[in-house]
């Protein structure tokens, strides 16, 4: 019992910490110089499938073979993470052709460089899916409140067998006082008659 509360302990704090980070540290710049962002689409896949989470750095430049996340951040739409496969300069600007691990051919239109938000270092799979709802306030409460419950539930468990055990224990302990008066009167009704006896043989 103490062992499964104790995991749900460490679980809350894990969930509670591990939301607090992804809704709330991006919003203060607290995970710069990274990036955070859900994968909403299947064109990456299998590298990055959707409900992915990747963690996307600037960087000053990048090569042919990087995936990079691009495009407008707002809550409306959401980035593009492609993997470039082409680097164009003309007139002192870079552009980069990406393509969909998925996809059958390139993106229509290049990506310049101001436009790229920076490339993904690694990828979470599936992550994104909890993400999300931990995003929307039904979720936020319900992955604090559902293992807070399982807390209350298990605390109460082992408070109600402890009662039960101190009961047990008290009529264990009264049996036994009973047995040890019982057993003093017996000796006293049995050594009764035989110091009669001796007596009246004196």
């Amino acid at each position: 019992m103490k062992a499964i509360n104790f995991v749900l302990n460490i679980l809350l704090a894990l969930v509670v910490l591990c939301a607090g980070a992804f809704v709330l540290a991006p919003r203060f710049g607290l995970v710069s110089p990274f990036e955070i962002k859900i994968v909403r689409s299947g064109s990456m896949a299998p590298a990055i499938p959707t409900g992915s989470v990747v963690f996307i750095q600037p960087a000053s430049s990048y090569s042919v073979g990087d995936v990079i996340t691009f495009g407008p951040d707002t809550p409306t739409s959401v980035p593009t993470s492609h993997r470039i496969v082409s680097i164009r300069t003309e007139n002192g600007t870079t552009h980069y052709t990406t393509k969909g691990d998925e996809n059958n051919a390139a993106d229509q239109s290049e990506t310049p460089a101001n436009k790229v938000i920076g490339r993904v270092i690694f990828s979470l799979p599936s992550i994104g899916y909890i993400l999300a709802f931990s995003k929307t306030r039904l979720g936020f409460i319900s992955m604090i409140l559902i293992p807070s419950l399982l807390i209350i539930c298990y605390e109460l468990i082992g408070i109600m067998r402890e009662a039960q055990s101190m009961r047990r224990r008290k009529r264990a302990e009264h049996a036994i006082r009973l047995l040890a008066k019982e057993s003093h009167l017996l000796h006293f009704d049995i050594e009764t008659p035989i110091r009669w006896r001796d007596q009246m043989a004196i």
